[in-house]
């Protein structure tokens, strides 16, 4: 339910979330290599590490196709993705004015004391 909620606010409502909530699965467990593909499990305990591009003792390769064909995990790849987005444009640091800025900093500088 928190998931769906969370899909639902970052706009990733989809096939992807319907077959998650229904439990459903690419069902393959070999990639088109003929490589056997790792599990969800493995899949999800490796997202973050994934998404930051710091994987260690597997390929991101083998963890990309997992996610490229895993109707269960994709949504929480998407997921991750999109509110990291959200996040570094609600960080992002817009350029104050230079008048402003000197305005707020000559208010600061008569400010000094004025109170005590």
């Amino acid at each position: 339910m928190i998931f769906d909620g969370l899909m639902r606010l970052l706009g990733l409502g989809g096939a992807g979330s319907e077959a998650l909530a229904n439990g459903g699965s690419s069902g393959e467990r070999d990639g088109p290599d003929g490589r056997e593909m790792i599990s969800c499990h493995e899949a999800m305990t490796r997202l973050q590490e994934f998404v930051d591009g710091e994987l260690h003792g597997l390929t991101h390769e083998q963890v990309e196709e997992h996610f490229k064909v895993c109707t269960r995990c994709y949504p929480h790849l998407k997921m991750e993705e999109s509110f990291r987005q959200k996040v570094r444009t609600a960080l992002a640091q817009p350029e104050v004015p230079s008048d402003l800025r000197d305005r707020v900093l000559q208010l600061l500088g008569h400010d000094d004391g004025a109170d005590a």
